[in-house]
């Protein structure tokens, strides 16, 4: 492992005002109820039985 230097910036805080018009980016809960996640998404996957 080599040494590397690290900057750390810390930039003035800008407040930032919403506009009635602005609608960019993606609305939280908009895709609620139109993905499903199924019951063994949490079990182990059979391809990566020779690691566990």
């Amino acid at each position: 492992m080599k040494k590397s230097k690290v900057v750390v910036l810390f930039m003035e805080e800008q407040e930032w005002q919403k506009t009635s018009g602005d609608h960019k980016g993606v609305k939280l809960g908009s895709l609620a109820g139109q993905y499903s996640i199924p019951d063994n998404f949490n079990d182990p996957l059979d391809d990566l039985s020779d690691y566990m």
